[in-house]
């Protein structure tokens, strides 16, 4: 099986290869044709006629004017000097490479005129009637034709090739961009709650080694998780079977993130109003990597900040919106570029047909809305979903609490 895709796949001879080759078999045509045709001026100049059809096998540039003028002679020597009609072939497929090649109009022209001049000078010496003409003509005919189409054949198939490659580059980049998309968002979420738990646990271990404990067992846990999410990825760039497959981040996941930013310190008010909502699970994804980069954003920008996450469906669309309160200290760090994160959030909101706005609020804060087409679900997790909306029966506070976590 692997070798039979092998040989379909190998490329044929090329167009030159065939016309070389069509080319000699006109060659013998002429010399064999006739029974008195056979002469050595005839093996002589077809012999000859055949040194530039040699020249572009063998890869040497041979340009239309220097190609007629080898093949050209010869072949009207056949006809006239040896008064043998045979020589008409080897002119024939001398008129299909120059209407194949580019920029050859000229010595194209030359080529026909002077063959109906040699086609009615043969049949004039002959006796033929005017129907020889006219089949000698036609054969003129139907190799331009030949040629010519020979010639749109190769400009569509390089057009092709070239529309291919350009298809490959976009594909490619667009491959890259999800990559590094699903990368930032990981390690710049993960990292941000590992280093908030880091810092806590560093002041809080002279005097209180329990809160500092905990604060390392959830920036383990954090640095594991992300891990795994990193190892995932790297097997998508490896290709099928490269890494470990584990299952793409759902609206379940989401409370997840809301304890590890309320661990990390972060104020939050979280709304839910999902329970019995179908959303396709690219929709999902692409929620839950809004909600992820979203805090990762106030954890980094915004730390102490009072935040609000709200996701509910407003008319037919899933709506996720997260907002802070102005910093109670401004955090040093660039400004006027939009940041990696808010990118990836509009690409993956815009993949998805859905719109993003964020941008700071009157009393000095942040907000970002997103809303996201309802689309159908054919696999819907709901006590999943039902968790996240109503929080498991010994946490159910976690949805309206403001208080964050100990840290």
């Amino acid at each position: 099986m692997a070798a039979a895709s092998t040989s379909a796949a190998r490329p044929g001879p090329s167009t030159t290869v065939v016309l070389a080759l069509a080319a000699a078999a006109a060659a013998l045509v002429a010399m064999f044709g006739e029974k008195d045709g056979f002469s050595a001026t005839t093996v002589a100049c077809a012999l000859v006629g055949l040194v530039p059809w040699a020249l572009v096998v063998s890869g040497v540039s041979v340009p239309p004017a220097l190609f007629t003028l080898l093949a050209l002679p010869p072949g009207l020597a056949i006809v006239v000097v040896a008064d043998n009609s045979g020589g008409m072939f080897p002119l024939m497929m001398l008129l299909v490479w120059l209407a194949r090649s580019p920029r050859s109009l000229i010595p194209t022209i030359v080529t026909a005129t002077t063959t109906v001049v040699a086609i009615t000078m043969l049949t004039m010496e002959k006796g033929v009637d005017e129907s020889g003409i006219i089949y000698f003509l036609a054969g003129l005919g139907i190799a331009w034709m030949s040629g010519a189409m020979l010639h749109r054949q190769e400009n569509l198939t390089a057009q092709l090739r070239s529309m291919r490659d350009v298809q490959v580059e976009q594909l490619a980049a667009t491959e890259r961009a999800r990559i590094a998309r699903e990368v930032h968002d990981v390690v710049a979420h993960s990292l941000t709650i590992v280093m908030l738990n880091l810092t806590g646990a560093r002041r809080a271990l002279a005097t209180q080694p329990e809160r500092a404990d905990e604060a390392l067992a959830r920036a383990e846990v954090v640095g594991r998780d992300s891990l795994d999410s990193i190892r995932q990825v790297m097997g998508q760039l490896r290709g099928a079977g490269g890494g470990t497959t584990l299952p793409q981040p759902t609206l379940a996941g989401i409370r997840a993130l809301v304890d590890g930013a309320r661990g990390a310190g972060l104020h939050l008010d979280v709304s839910m109003s999902i329970a019995d909502v179908a959303v396709d699970p690219t929709v999902e994804l692409v929620a839950y990597r809004v909600v992820q980069v979203a805090l990762a954003n106030v954890l980094q920008h915004a730390p102490g900040a009072a935040s609000t996450l709200d996701v509910d469906v407003t008319g037919g669309r899933l709506v996720v919106a997260v907002a802070n309160a102005a910093p109670a200290r401004p955090v040093a760090g660039p400004s006027g570029r939009r940041g990696l994160g808010t990118l990836g959030m509009a690409e993956r909101t815009r993949a998805v047909g859905g719109s993003i706005e964020s941008g700071p609020t009157a009393d000095g804060g942040w907000r970002v809305v997103a809303r996201l087409p309802m689309l159908d679900a054919d696999a819907l997790d709901r006590d999943a979903l039902a968790v996240v909306a109503d929080g498991p029966p010994d946490e159910v506070t976690w949805l309206t609490s403001t208080e964050p976590h100990a840290h």
